[in-house]
């Protein structure tokens, strides 16, 4: 954080609906700042810190999920098509059908940036149970088709936030090298939203260097037609690279 006042820490603790607590603690004198963003549901546990944090296993059992809430399911930063053949796909692991209305959006924040931006909103449109919705950049164009498009662009390196109102359903964080980048509150407290430590975006990386703009994902495990059922609260151990990407769409075949 920056300059504390007189020595000695605050720390409050406000409960917002649906579960999410926030808890901030501000130093005195030479003291740090950190806050702690939890989002609980009825079958699984979310914690968000500015550092890695690990509080609870979700996985898929059976051939059916232990998530009761959608989960961001699959990111590409950039594909052939440059930096705009992107997208975010969303997966609704539980049985019955979501509404994306406009309480629902994405934002993203890069590793160097000091705050997040919407980058959609939902528009009305359904994501069926057991089903995917496919958010897409400017210059995506292969199969399948869009179920919605990105008002702006992800980085390279990023926290991508899945909201439901104020409240966090899903956070992603990913970056490509880890010497360089940090999703710590550098900025002057403010933190950033993630899951445990952040997954690798190689070989995207900007641009400098070959095969950044390959057709590359990172995706949930398992993936796939397997679906998307793993979550760990650790977005390292949750997402694996995937080559091709294999985006899917609210048009694809239902997965468990």
């Amino acid at each position: 954080g920056g300059a504390g006042g007189a020595a000695g820490t605050t720390t409050s603790t406000t409960t917002a609906a649906g579960g999410a607590t926030t808890t901030s603690a501000a130093g005195g004198a030479g003291g740090a700042e950190t806050t702690t963003s939890t989002m609980s549901t009825t079958t699984s546990t979310s914690t968000t810190t500015s550092t890695s944090t690990t509080t609870s296993t979700s996985t898929a059992t059976g051939g059916a999920c232990g998530i009761g809430h959608l989960v961001i399911s699959e990111i590409r930063s950039r594909g052939a098509a440059g930096a705009s053949d992107e997208f975010v796909e969303l997966y609704n692991p539980t049985a019955v059908d979501v509404v994306l209305d406009k309480t629902w959006t994405l934002s993203g924040r890069s590793t160097s940036s000091a705050s997040y931006t919407t980058r959609w909103t939902g528009k009305g449109a359904t994501i069926p149970a057991h089903g995917h919705f496919l958010i897409v950049g400017s210059t995506y164009l292969q199969s399948p088709a869009k179920d919605d498009s990105l008002s702006s662009g992800v980085t390279d390196a990023a926290s991508i936030v899945l909201k439901q109102n104020a409240n966090v359903v899903d956070a992603v964080c990913y970056l490509f090298d880890p010497a360089k980048q940090s999703f710590s509150a550098a900025d002057g407290g403010t933190p950033y939203v993630c899951e445990g430590n952040p997954a690798s975006n190689l070989p995207h990386n900007d641009g400098t260097s070959n095969g950044s703009n390959a057709d590359v994902s990172i995706e949930r495990k398992p993936g796939g037609a397997n679906g998307n059922c793993v979550d760990t609260d650790d977005n390292a151990s949750d997402f694996a690279t995937s080559t091709p990407a294999t985006p899917m769409s609210s048009a694809s075949a239902p997965t468990p």
